[in-house]
């Protein structure tokens, strides 16, 4: 579910910036959230807001044939809220927590709650796709978490795991359906995504410039033998290019037309 993945990923980034306490500190699963938490010297917050950060992970899926993502499947959103190690500062007007008491675990719920109403009444591209990719939510998992640095720094975190029905993957070297549509049209509106929307639309729509028979090939999700039965592949085994059409095919020999009177 790697196109999947992605795109949930940067849907939910998009839903939570600016609608909770974070603002825009929302990060797309990055390799190590705490240089986003603490400065270098690991003693001093790098801001005195809360980070969240979003991971998918636990993708799992039935298939048939050799593709591996043409059935819908489940995978893990995975939210990571961390919060400075001793001071949160939230809200226009400054409201404070104390990370290191009961004001902790009171920020980390709220946030949550605040993750929870962005995902739901986010505004449009977005919301759309998010709805169009997490067909479900089955199973909610959370936990308090407490990150202790080297240096004895203790950081409160709260990890939330939503296990999610997910899109199927896209079909392979077909236009855009609805709804991967919903999410180039996203990416285009989006300053910070809209380089990227030419690239993984080619990447659906024209994967390296395969013949039809092999496209059709991944599409049913069967080996080249197979499709060669079926007649959609060149007869010449040695051919790797376009199967011949109809019209294209050309007898040898000279066809001669005799009356029937001519007839033996």
């Amino acid at each position: 579910m790697s196109l999947v993945s992605f795109g949930l990923r940067l849907a939910v980034c998009r839903l939570l910036a600016g609608r909770t306490w974070a603002e825009e500190r929302v990060v797309n699963s990055p390799i190590d959230p705490l240089s986003n938490v603490l400065r270098d010297d690991d003693t001093k917050a790098v801001d005195p807001r809360p980070l969240i950060a979003v991971f998918t992970n636990d993708e799992k899926g039935s298939n048939e044939g050799l593709d591996v993502g043409g059935r819908p499947g489940t995978l893990d959103l995975v939210f990571f809220i961390y919060l400075p190690p001793d001071k949160i500062v939230v809200g226009e007007d400054d409201t404070e927590f104390e990370a290191r008491d009961s004001g902790g675990a009171m920020a980390l719920d709220l946030v949550w709650h605040q993750c929870r109403t962005a995902l739901l009444f986010g505004p449009e591209p977005w919301r759309k796709v998010y709805e169009k990719f997490a067909h479900k939510i089955t199973d909610v998992r959370s936990r308090p978490i407490l990150i202790e640095t080297e240096k004895g720094i203790r950081i409160p975190a709260k990890e939330v795991i939503l296990t999610v029905d997910a899109l199927p993957e896209p079909d392979v070297g077909k236009p855009l359906n609805p709804n991967w549509l919903a999410l180039d049209t996203a990416m285009r509106a989006d300053a910070d995504a809209a380089p990227l929307a030419d690239l993984i639309k080619a990447m659906i729509e024209e994967p390296g410039n395969l013949p039809s028979w092999q496209l059709e090939r991944a599409n049913l999700a069967v080996s080249e033998p197979a499709i060669r039965a079926l007649g959609l592949a060149p007869v010449d085994l040695t051919e790797t290019g376009e199967a011949a059409e109809l019209d294209d095919i050309t007898f040898g020999g000279a066809n001669t037309v005799v009356a029937p009177e001519g007839l033996p």
